[in-house]
């Protein structure tokens, strides 16, 4: 819905948004926008169909996000060790999650990854402001993290500091 997507719109005000529109050269980029229902590892791969292995891949146990997600405020996203042992986020896709509904994050690890270098994500001094992925959960939103492992998520830019918790935009009329 629209009122959702300007949660999403509100990153793109930000660095992140600079660094997407570059990463996927286009100032319309995509992205994953979760609506409704409670959905799992699986379930989300099976609603990007073909796309799946090109936005999701999923090998021996850990799953790579290329896209950002927007989990909408009638929607669940369950990221748990029993699908899943790692969700990396792809730094090099510029990939990241932002919350308006409930997040769940179980026995696994949540990781910013350099597609590139093959490794986390770490910052560095000197690399601080560089876009790493990052998790901001919105107003009236729900985040749930047990038996985890959060890995160089985040960096220096506003509603990107790992995990953020952030007020707004405000919620005209959800049905």
């Amino acid at each position: 819905s629209r009122f959702h997507v300007k949660f999403f719109h509100e990153s793109l005000n930000t660095s992140a948004g600079a660094f997407l529109y570059q990463s996927q050269g286009s100032i319309n980029p995509y992205f994953i926008d979760i609506a409704s229902g409670v959905l799992g590892v699986s379930d989300l791969r099976r609603l990007l169909g073909a796309d799946a292995d090109r936005f999701l891949p999923f090998e021996n146990g850990v799953l790579t996000i290329r896209l950002p997600i927007v989990i909408g405020p009638k929607a669940t996203l369950v990221l748990s060790g029993e699908e899943v042992s790692e969700v990396r986020l792809s730094a090099t896709a510029g990939a990241y999650l932002v919350n308006v509904g409930k997040l769940y994050v179980v026995d696994t690890e949540l990781v910013a990854f350099d597609e590139k270098a093959g490794r986390p994500a770490y910052t560095t001094y000197e690399n601080k402001s560089q876009f790493r992925p990052f998790v901001t959960m919105w107003s009236d939103s729900e985040s749930y993290f047990a038996a985890s492992r959060i890995v160089a998520l985040g960096y220096s830019s506003g509603k990107a500091n790992g995990l953020s918790f952030s007020a707004g935009p405000k919620n005209e009329h959800v049905s």
